[in-house]
């Protein structure tokens, strides 16, 4: 096992994790980070206005490169990954030959610092999954940290916000692949309502192997802030985030305010 940079980041389907996951970028990156109106004479996006009612809405820009922006739904897109799930040393070994400059491969290495995963707490398999690919793997750091919620209504949260996403599809990929995701969700808060004792009982027993966000304190500026800054404190006091960026919190606040108010679906 090494102990790598990239760090694990793992959530329910519908938690808000690629929101937490652009404003963790900014704190963890220097370079000059905007939230801005995306230009129309700046590179264009495939498949821009099929989620977003405004050909050019206002996005979070590193070094005049579009990390992400927030659709008409009110759920956080990165095009970078649109392309690649992942950004690894053997794709930065073809970076010529795929014909991605140096400057793209820096936006590529930003953007997949954070390997995202997704689980449910109810499928251990997964859960397990998810820790030996960490420990394995010489490029992730060992310790993942799992996006959860206290409240299950957080989690029922989450479930409409998912349907919300899937909906709108119409094809193989949505049914088969993505849409299995909502039965995931039910039968966690399922089991969640009938065994109360137990909630997120399974990663407090990953111990020193995980850390954890919750999904409660995203809702409330002062507490989101709190949470992305025990995640920078836990990495960096062990050695694995050496670069902390306090010089554009004011940009994670407008991205998370822009975010709260896209949310179609409300905290009751």
């Amino acid at each position: 096992m090494a102990i790598g940079n990239k760090i694990v980041l793992s959530w329910p389907p519908g938690t808000g994790g690629d929101f937490v996951r652009s404003c963790l970028y900014v704190i963890m990156h220097h370079g000059n980070w905007e939230y801005r109106q995306w230009e129309e004479h700046e590179e264009p996006i495939d498949g821009w206005t099929e989620i977003s009612a405004d050909p050019y809405p206002k996005a979070l820009v590193w070094n005049n490169n579009l990390i992400s922006f927030i659709d008409y739904k009110g759920q956080v897109q990165s095009p970078v990954m649109w392309k690649h799930f992942r950004w690894n040393e053997f794709l930065e070994g073809k970076k010529n030959e795929l014909g991605i400059t140096a400057l793209k491969a820096d936006l590529y290495r930003l953007v997949f610092c954070i390997h995202k995963r997704h689980h449910t707490e109810t499928n251990v398999d997964q859960l397990m999954e998810i820790q030996n690919e960490a420990y394995r793997l010489d490029d992730l750091n060992p310790v993942v940290t799992y996006i959860c919620a206290k409240d299950t209504k957080y989690l029922r949260l989450a479930q409409e916000n998912w349907n919300l996403k899937t909906h709108e599809y119409n094809h193989y990929i949505a049914n088969q692949e993505i849409n299995w995701w909502d039965t995931a969700l039910a039968e966690t808060i399922d089991w969640r309502d009938r065994n109360p004792e137990k909630i997120n009982h399974t990663l407090f027993e990953f111990g020193d192997r995980k850390h954890m966000m919750f999904m409660d304190s995203f809702f409330e500026w002062e507490t989101f802030r709190q949470e992305l800054e025990w995640f920078r404190g836990f990495y960096h006091n062990a050695g694995c985030m050496p670069v902390q960026n306090d010089a554009h919190w004011y940009v994670v606040k407008q991205f998370w305010q822009e975010w709260i108010d896209g949310q179609k679906l409300k905290v009751e």
